[in-house]
């Protein structure tokens, strides 16, 4: 119920119910006199803190320089300080070899050229990389298009 009164007289706000088959009248404001002091009564609106939405900065791609493994490498061991890997073999599009500083062994990376984005797990060390540096299988880097540079994601 609401009550109004500013002019000396009570509204009264009133809805009917009724069954759930039958239409519902609109609501009627019924003015009845009085000696009262005005009364305005409402119900206190809820408060909620919102905190502001930061805006998506969109994501910097991390660029590589890449090349590839010689071919005088074939069969050679792959170096993470394991022999899990094996020898290398340049026709295995998943191998990456990195340099200091960079990806360490065992780590996965979606790189992407222009052209195509493929798969590999750093399982080797490059000696003359630096950190962002990667040194491809043959295979990955013809797979890629033959770039020079690559964007990197780690999986």
């Amino acid at each position: 119920m609401i009550r109004l009164l500013p002019t000396g007289l009570l509204f009264v706000l009133s809805i009917a119910c009724t069954s759930e088959h039958t239409a519902i009248p609109a609501p009627s404001i019924t003015p009845q006199a009085t000696t009262k002091t005005p009364i305005l009564t409402v119900a206190a609106p809820t408060l909620v803190q919102v905190q502001p939405v930061q805006p998506v900065q969109p994501v910097q791609p991390v660029i590589y320089r890449v090349t590839y493994y010689g071919l005088g490498l074939q069969g050679g061991a792959l170096y993470c300080g394991t022999d899990i890997y094996g020898t290398f073999d340049s026709d295995d599009p998943t191998t990456a070899a990195s340099g200091a500083g960079g990806p360490p062994c065992g780590t996965h990376l979606r790189l992407c050229s222009k052209i195509a984005c493929q798969e590999v797990v750093v399982k080797d060390a490059c000696g003359g990389c630096g950190p962002d540096h990667l040194d491809l299988s043959q295979a990955a880097w013809e797979k890629l298009g033959r770039p020079t540079y690559v964007e990197v994601e780690r999986r």
